[in-house]
């Protein structure tokens, strides 16, 4: 008994060790934490109902204890926890012995292959591009920071490690949020992708007509005023075009999101004509964006909770940067499609991206330099996450 006591203690201080040093690798790079994630969320929302409503849970007490430490209660993915993973795992796992070792031998064997699953993904993303270090971070910009609560005018920020095709490396401006209205129709939220440009411009789609555009002159002045501005591709879900600027003087035409940043419709193009004649406004401080991302009452704030959003706030003059930065869209054929299909961001789009979470602070800073995460890189992870069940 004696001796079977003694083993026991010995594998579980070999085990609380080797959990520790899988622990500080992550805390060494911290980038690596993007990959830890759960493979199927806690809950999920029902558009029918506009409720949330709750998973099915195969998982132990003990590790959805340990997953919603990591990740947080209904967390899907890392979030910077304040907190290195080295303390979270001793807590877990303390050097008196008094744990399941069954627990801490499936918890080591999800560090180890998330761990080995980033490095792969490094490997691949290195190769790819011709180089064998990761990418630097690009010069912050100034005033960001991450809040909880959503208004208008804040930017939404997709999660690294999320690789739904519409909203991968997304970056998107928050330009209505209400759960409180009691109109299932109304109630709820709307954004703009801002860094999804498409090859095609107003020109293009004008000249592809089968016939001339019809209208009065004003709008074939507007055809042909911003007949090269890009169009941009802002959700999934169909609206008419719109348009982001920072034109004062539109106020009257548009609708206000921000200290210096609105939006508007054709009419308000239309109303940029003279100042463009005037030289008080030229067609590139417009931003123009087909398709709209739309969220049921709760659904966002839900959403938030699992860490599919990185919810940010900023000066005025910060958000009208990056709202209205002009970004280049990618030139080869297939990915000019997947681009008109808002399935794909550009090197440009992914910079501004990286942009905006190396700007955050603390580990935040670090996901910024991360290559964008491809779904076979997240094989490993899937697999250790289900070795924990």
């Amino acid at each position: 008994f004696f001796r079977l006591s003694f083993a026991m203690a010995a594998v579980k201080a070999t085990l609380t060790k080797s959990l520790r040093d899988a622990a500080k690798n992550f805390d060494a790079s911290p980038v690596a934490k993007a990959f830890l994630m759960r493979a199927v969320p806690k809950d999920f929302y029902n558009r029918q109902t506009n409720r949330w409503q709750p998973y099915p849970s195969e998982a132990d007490p003990d590790t959805e204890a340990l997953l919603d430490r990591l990740l947080g209660e209904k967390g899907m993915f890392y979030k910077p926890l304040g907190t290195p993973l080295e303390q979270v795992i001793g807590e877990r796992f303390p050097e008196t012995n008094d744990f399941d070792i069954k627990s801490a031998f499936a918890t080591l064997k999800f560090l180890n292959d998330t761990w080995e699953s980033a490095q792969k993904h490094y490997a691949v993303a290195a190769a790819e591009d011709g180089k064998d270090e990761p990418p630097s971070s690009t010069p912050p910009i100034s005033s960001l920071e991450e809040t909880t609560e959503p208004v208008s005018g804040c930017l939404l920020v997709t999660h690294p490690g999320s690789v739904e095709p519409c909203f991968g490396r997304a970056v998107m401006v928050l330009g209505r949020h209400d759960d409180e209205g009691e109109n299932a129709e109304t109630a709820g939220s709307c954004a703009w992708i801002i860094n999804k440009p498409t090859n095609t411009t107003l020109g293009k789609i004008m000249s592809a007509a089968a016939s001339p555009m019809p209208g009065s002159e004003q709008l074939r002045r507007v055809a042909e005023v911003f007949e090269d501005e890009p169009i941009y591709i802002g959700g999934p879900c169909g609206s008419p075009m719109i348009v982001l600027h920072t034109v004062d003087e539109l106020e009257g035409c548009s609708t206000k999101i921000h200290d210096g940043l609105y939006f508007g419709y054709q009419d308000c193009l239309e109303t940029a004509l003279e100042l463009i004649d005037e030289e008080s406004a030229k067609p590139s401080d417009f931003k123009l964006v087909l398709g709209t991302s739309l969220w049921g009452k709760e659904q966002l704030v839900g959403e938030m909770k699992q860490n599919h959003w990185v919810l940010v706030k900023g000066s005025a003059e910060s958000i009208r940067h990056v709202a209205t930065e002009h970004v280049k869209p990618s030139d080869d054929s297939e990915s000019m499609l997947a681009s008109l299909q808002g399935t794909m961001v550009s090197p440009d789009g992914a910079q501004l991206w990286g942009k905006v979470m190396s700007s955050l602070p603390g580990e935040y800073s670090a996901f910024g330099c991360l290559a964008p995460i491809q779904r076979h890189s997240l094989d490993l992870a899937m697999a250790s996450f289900h070795a924990l069940k």
